[in-house]
């Protein structure tokens, strides 16, 4: 089979590079090109040899389209999203505090009001240039494969391609949250693979997507998961502080200084990459290990995503306002602390995807510093191995890998759905 995949950014990259997609898919054989970020095209080039490797960046439209996918468009689709009661939406309105971006909410709601916003940005989209290089690329596939983040719609442009000359389109939901909290698709995909089935029912319900369209394949990069940490010594004592972006928290390194005063040498901190600098570092207790990793998380070897599950396995539960690293960790039965106070802190009750884990056991909404600490002291002292258990099977149900054949159900997927489209062509 000839297929595209078109990796976008570098965390596509790593995903579908170091998470063993693109390799299992050399093995059986198939013919591939890989669009890749320009930077890492050499890296992968190493990693993919029989693989066709180009740049991304000349296919993924001019400056000017790209911001306004990602800006107007985009916003059109939250506008719209909260005037259909998504709460969700209006807290993320509510964090855009910039000129320009209360500008672009203001128009859009005026949009808004008179037509759905996300049906005309999907209109405007539709006019949007398509380069002809892109469009002879799409000719010569049998099938395109495109993860999304969706919020910045770089794969649009592909998708239009793609559905013009008739090639099938695969979408691949890059995190487990995209579909409920990114907006909606602005150009289609055919099918769609997500993590689980909570994404599975966010698909049908919220997108319109059909049972057949939908396939509950999990994250690649999360088939090392699958097996739980197996010790024979001391359980860990570390405590993880998962960051996120800035906006969502604006205090985190006072958090972690926190912890230090009463933890000292048991806190890792992890900063989320868009918000890593080397001047964090030093904002925190040299007590404190920090886990910056400069832009390294970004290549695409299998020791990157394996510094993970080491780190994971170093530490007793992780601290965050919200990480994924949160969900990485319930696969591996650690308890996640949510800081419920601060600056920056949205209520959780506003985020659907997030709103179903409160449940869980062994995750705890901590409203205050002190609730924090003693949070963190009994889960140090104890964790129920009922709990652990209970909370690797909850997150299953999120990200289904723990079977370990992630990678497996996604390179069949594609399988099926590049067959059934060259069947039909022949036919």
């Amino acid at each position: 089979m000839r297929l595209l995949l078109a990796l976008s950014h570098a965390l596509h990259c790593r995903n579908f590079v170091a998470g063993g997609v693109v390799g299992r898919l050399e093995r059986r054989d198939h013919s591939l090109t890989l669009l890749a970020p320009t930077a890492l095209v050499n890296a992968i080039r190493a990693d993919a040899p029989q693989a066709t490797v180009l740049p991304w960046e000349p296919y993924g439209g001019g400056r000017f389209v790209r911001w306004l996918r990602q800006g107007p468009l985009r916003t059109a689709s939250y506008v719209a999203c909260a005037a259909r009661g998504e709460r969700i939406y209006t807290h993320k309105l509510s964090l855009r505090r910039s000129w320009q971006a209360r500008i672009e909410i203001a128009g859009c709601r005026v949009v808004q009001a008179w037509r759905d916003a996300e049906r005309v940005a999907a209109a405007v989209e539709a006019w949007l240039p398509v380069s002809p290089a892109l469009r002879r690329l799409v000719r010569m596939q049998d099938c395109v494969v495109v993860p999304t983040f969706m919020h910045t719609g770089a794969e649009d442009g592909l998708i239009r391609a793609a559905h013009a000359a008739g090639v099938p389109v695969v979408a691949q939901a890059a995190t487990w949250d995209c579909l409920l909290s990114k907006g909606g698709f602005l150009a289609r995909p055919d099918w769609l693979l997500v993590w689980g089935e909570q994404s599975r029912t966010h698909a049908l319900q919220r997108h319109g997507f059909s049972p057949g369209q939908v396939r509950v394949t999990g994250p690649p990069q999360f088939d090392m998961y699958a097996q739980a940490t197996s010790r024979t010594g001391p359980a860990p004592t570390g405590i993880l502080v998962a960051g996120t972006s800035l906006q969502y928290w604006d205090d985190e390194v006072g958090v972690v200084q926190l912890l230090a005063v009463r933890f000292g040498g048991r806190v890792h901190y992890k900063p989320h990459p868009r918000r890593w600098q080397r001047h964090v570092a030093l904002q925190v207790p040299p007590s404190v290990r920090v886990h910056g990793w400069g832009q390294s998380y970004l290549d695409c070897s299998p020791e990157t995503l394996q510094r993970y599950r080491w780190l994971l396995d170093q530490v007793a539960c992780v601290v965050t306002a919200w990480s994924t690293l949160a969900l990485e960790g319930a696969l591996l039965g650690k308890p996640a602390l949510l800081v419920g106070f601060g600056r920056g802190v949205g209520p959780y009750g506003h985020w659907d995807h997030i709103r179903p884990l409160l449940d869980w056991p062994g995750v705890t909404v901590c409203q205050t510093p002190e609730a924090l600490i003693h949070a963190v002291g009994r889960v140090l002292d104890w964790v129920d191995p009922a709990v652990a258990e209970g909370l690797r099977i909850r997150a299953q149900q999120i990200a289904h890998c723990l079977d370990g054949q992630a990678v497996a159900r996604t390179v069949a997927a594609l399988e099926e759905i590049a067959e059934s489209a060259v069947t039909d062509v022949r036919a």
